[in-house]
């Protein structure tokens, strides 16, 4: 077995950034909005120009689970780290 060769890193080991809670709230909110906005022009185009109800309706249904699971596990990594202040 050949002895493992490990090399010295410039990169402190670990980095620590603090935030203010209402620094993380109001990136929350701005990245609502715009997520929202976006749903909005995204499903009105889709339903006005898509190719077909069916795939509106399944493009549309997998687009909105996705952004409510991204937007869920923004809000609640952001209420873990206020609530870790």
């Amino acid at each position: 077995m050949e002895p493992t060769v490990t090399f010295p890193s410039p990169l402190p080991s670990a980095i620590s950034i603090s935030m203010s809670p209402s620094l993380i709230w109001g990136i929350v909110a701005l990245m609502v909005i715009v997520a929202g906005t976006m749903t909005l022009v995204l499903l009105y185009h889709w339903t006005k120009y898509g190719a077909g109800i069916a795939r509106t309706i399944v493009i549309g249904g997998l687009y909105l689970a996705g952004t409510g699971l991204l937007l869920t596990t923004m809000l609640v990594s952001a209420a873990a780290y206020t609530a870790s202040l």
